[in-house]
């Protein structure tokens, strides 16, 4: 402690009277009272950490948000504002250069939904932190978004409408074609259909001709004394066994009593024309 002479005039002498110093009324300077630089380097320290994190936070934010842009087409497209995650609504902050709330939206997770249905000028401003002089632009932006959903809507209805007639028209040609292709099949049923007749009616005929032939009697002489005639009216049946032959190959019949019947009529025919070949040259 130290003393302090003063003079005082009540008693016309001089009187000491003691006066505490400032290291006195802490202890000896041992820290009873806060240091005051220890407070504010705490102050500065707790602000550069908490700006820290928040850079650290929208660094990841960005980050996220680049790739999901790389990969997906659609995010952040206006028309889909009512399905937008909270990322999205965040990179919709950033657009409009209001970026400097994505925290506070990312904090509460706000996705589209809360975003067209739920917020008003009164909790934008209170729960989200929007300052007075940003609140109109934000509510015109939000404006914006419902108005693009809305359109989104109109063209949907429209697309689908014509998605169905694309549709109908695919439905329409694909029947078409099928239609095509049946008359196309029918027409070839038909064509084998009337090529089979013509070959049945065709063997009735040989069979009726060789019959006549091989009924007539092997010593008889024709009846016109020349047997050139039962070979040229056998040369006919010839043509016609030969032409079904043909028919028969083309179409594709596979018909084994056809073809042996075919085969023994061309040889009673032939055995008959041969025999009249032979008396008739006799003769002659």
């Amino acid at each position: 402690m130290t003393t302090t002479y003063v003079n005082s005039n009540d008693a016309g002498m001089n009187k000491i009277k003691p006066q505490s110093s400032q290291n006195d009324l802490t202890g000896g300077g041992w820290g009873v009272i806060p240091n005051q630089d220890e407070e504010l380097s705490g102050a500065m320290r707790s602000m550069v950490e908490s700006m820290q994190s928040r850079v650290s936070e929208q660094s990841r934010m960005l980050s996220e948000m680049e790739e999901r842009i790389l990969k997906d087409p659609s995010f952040g497209k206006t028309e889909n504002a009512d399905k937008w995650s909270t990322l999205e609504v965040c990179y919709w902050l950033s657009t409009i250069h209001l970026d400097k709330y994505t925290n506070n939206f990312s904090s509460l997770s706000i996705d589209g939904s809360i975003l067209l249905n739920d917020l008003d000028e009164s909790m934008l401003t209170t729960e989200l932190g929007i300052q007075k002089i940003h609140l109109r632009k934000c509510m015109r932006e939000i404006t914006k978004l419902k108005e693009a959903v809305q359109s989104r809507g109109k063209l949907t209805k429209g697309e689908d409408k014509t998605r169905r007639v694309e549709e109908l028209e695919r439905q329409v040609a694909s029947l078409q074609q099928i239609n095509s292709k049946l008359t196309e099949q029918l027409k070839t049923l038909t064509e084998r259909l009337k090529a089979k007749q013509s070959s049945s009616s065709s063997t009735q005929e040989l069979s009726l001709q060789s019959n006549t032939l091989s009924g007539d009697s092997p010593d008889s002489t024709p009846a016109n004394g020349n047997a050139s005639s039962d070979y040229n009216l056998c040369e006919p049946t010839f043509f016609s066994a030969e032409n079904l032959i043909k028919q028969k190959k083309k179409l594709g019949y596979q018909d084994r009593l056809f073809d042996k019947e075919l085969v023994n009529t061309s040889q009673r025919v032939y055995a008959v024309v041969k025999k009249r070949r032979q008396k008739y040259n006799a003769f002659t």
